[in-house]
């Protein structure tokens, strides 16, 4: 009678077993699935048909249908044929346990199964379903957006762009200078938040919109995407360096007077 390994629960063969090669196509199957494993994704809820992606492996989300149905946090993989399933810690059927990971090929996310019962993407337990795609860190928008999703980490906009696309970590103002310097926004009027600004504000006048507003300008209460929220800040840090280089030219022309 055919016995199961004790890690990764591949079959072991008896001499009595009849069907040798059924046994070995299948572990050979089993180790292609749980070594090095890469899922193509894990919130597609319609299953395709398996015959079209042979091979293909998916991480089954709550609330999918068809085939997948009763099968959450289930490995689901295509022999080409029908769908064949690795249930974590499911009695009698093999599948993750805890410390495995796997790659989601479309979100480019490395997810672990903590206790062999669910995949999340760092070492802490939560529960998911359909909206939160087996994601731990929910990166979404500000808790309290009407119809948007919350989570433990909030943004309003990407971290990074994925393969395929030219990567933007952020823009750098620069216009800030230009605009001092010569007065006008030519060289980076293309950059974000150039059309829109207007020049550093007098001491005067800033001093006087800091006390009615209480905020710096280009500073909004609305939610701000990673890339506009790094831009801004970096618009203030060049307006603090010119800052420091008008007070400076001032200490400059105090100095030569009393020296004169």
């Amino acid at each position: 009678m055919s016995t199961l390994s004790p890690f990764l629960d591949l079959v072991r063969m008896s001499a009595a077993d009849i069907d040798k090669a059924a046994i070995l196509r299948d572990t050979l199957r089993d180790l292609e699935v749980m070594t090095q494993t890469v899922v193509e994704s894990a919130t597609l809820l319609t299953p395709p048909d398996p015959t079209t992606v042979p091979g293909k492996m998916y991480l089954v989300p709550s609330g999918s249908t068809g085939a997948w149905v009763g099968q959450t946090d289930s490995i689901a993989y295509s022999d080409g044929a029908n769908w064949v399933f690795y249930a974590p810690l499911s009695s009698g059927v093999r599948g993750p346990k805890a410390g495995w990971s796997i790659w989601v090929r479309d979100t480019r996310i490395r997810l672990y199964s903590v206790r062999g019962t669910e995949f999340a993407s760092n070492n802490t337990h939560v529960a998911h379903g359909a909206t939160s795609s087996h994601h731990i860190l929910n990166i979404g928008f500000p808790t309290g957006s009407a119809g948007l999703t919350t989570g433990d980490i909030n943004v309003g906009d990407r971290v990074y762009q994925g393969v395929g696309v030219a990567i933007v970590l952020y823009n750098h103002p620069d216009y800030v200078f230009e605009k001092y310097f010569t007065g006008r926004i030519e060289k980076f009027k293309d950059n974000p938040g150039a059309a829109e600004y207007e020049g550093m504000l007098s001491f005067k006048a800033l001093r006087k919109r800091l006390k009615t507003h209480y905020k710096l300008p280009g500073a909004v209460s609305k939610p701000m995407g990673l890339e506009a929220r790094q831009d801004l800040l970096l618009r203030y840090v060049e307006e603090l360096f010119l800052y420091l280089i008008h007070l400076n030219k001032q200490l400059d022309t105090l100095e030569n007077a009393s020296e004169g």
